[in-house]
């Protein structure tokens, strides 16, 4: 069930003039509500019309109750009442369900290709859809099904976002294996993802220019690199499993090509940092 008395509304048509993709975030900005981010996440993730999904009246055939195959996983970084770490977004229940904590700002950079907005944000999302169930309700098209999906849920974050008064990127580039380790669809092998952000921060690629990353660089040495994931722990899952909604057989988990869920699309809100474009 929708949220009950949602705590803002705002005319559709001024809201869409106004959505444009971030640049970049700025992660010194006060943080976002707890009760803004759940009822973002309900909002993108309501049903939607759509002849495959059953909803439109006159199908010819039947479709499957539960159609929704993209799943919400979320690299939480500042939102008020709401530990930093990964949570999955439980539809069923419309409340997000934490799976790990800690600060993940360096992490959900270095999976978005290395872009520092994913970190700067108040929160990243990866969307996992199910392929393997989308291939067995609709075969090959479900492909192109679970991208519309993904699509939908991302223009309703962008829209959601601007009438909350927060802004949005979608983030289209991700390393998708790193983003299986990560959530423990895949066995992490020799390199771990830790390994691989120290290594992307050694070429000074992850976190260029943001706050957080100038801050932490007065601390260190530059000749040498010795990082401090966080305060409270290591950014990396204590255990694979503990993020899996399921298990998959061997096979899937140590050959990618064989993973019946895989990475979408990731997103990203927060507060924009000003926009040349727009400010001139």
């Amino acid at each position: 069930m929708p949220l009950s008395d949602p705590s803002h509304d705002a005319p559709l048509g001024s809201t869409v003039r106004r959505r444009r993709s971030a640049l970049d975030f700025d992660a010194r900005t006060p943080p976002m509500e707890r009760d803004e981010l759940e009822q973002l996440l309900d909002f993108a993730t309501r049903d939607w019309r759509a002849d495959w999904r059953g909803n439109l009246g006159g199908e010819a055939t039947p479709v499957e109750r539960g159609v929704d195959f993209v799943s919400l996983y979320l690299y939480v970084h500042r939102v008020l009442d709401c530990e930093p770490g990964v949570y999955r977004w439980d539809q069923a229940n419309r409340k997000i369900e934490q799976l790990h904590l800690g600060n993940v700002q360096r992490v959900a950079a270095f999976l978005s290709l290395e872009q520092a907005l994913a970190g700067n944000s108040c929160f990243t999302v990866s969307m996992v859809a199910d392929l393997g169930e989308v291939a067995r309700v609709f075969g090959n098209r479900g492909y192109r099904y679970v991208y519309f999906e993904a699509g939908a849920i991302g223009q309703r974050l962008y829209v959601g976002a601007e009438a909350l008064g927060w802004n949005a990127t979608g983030i289209g580039a991700f390393y998708d294996d790193d983003v299986h380790r990560y959530l423990g669809f895949l066995e992490e092998g020799t390199d771990s993802v830790d390994a691989s952000v120290r290594q992307a921060e050694k070429a000074a690629l992850v976190m260029l220019g943001s706050p957080t990353s100038r801050a932490a660089s007065h601390d260190r040495d530059p000749r040498e690199f010795a990082p401090v994931i966080s305060e409270s722990g290591e950014e990396n899952p204590a255990s694979p499993e503990h993020l899996q909604e399921k298990s998959n057989d061997a096979l899937s988990r140590t050959d990618p090509r064989k993973l019946t869920r895989q990475v979408i699309y990731h997103f990203a809100v927060g507060r924009a940092v000003p926009d040349p474009r727009v400010e001139a």
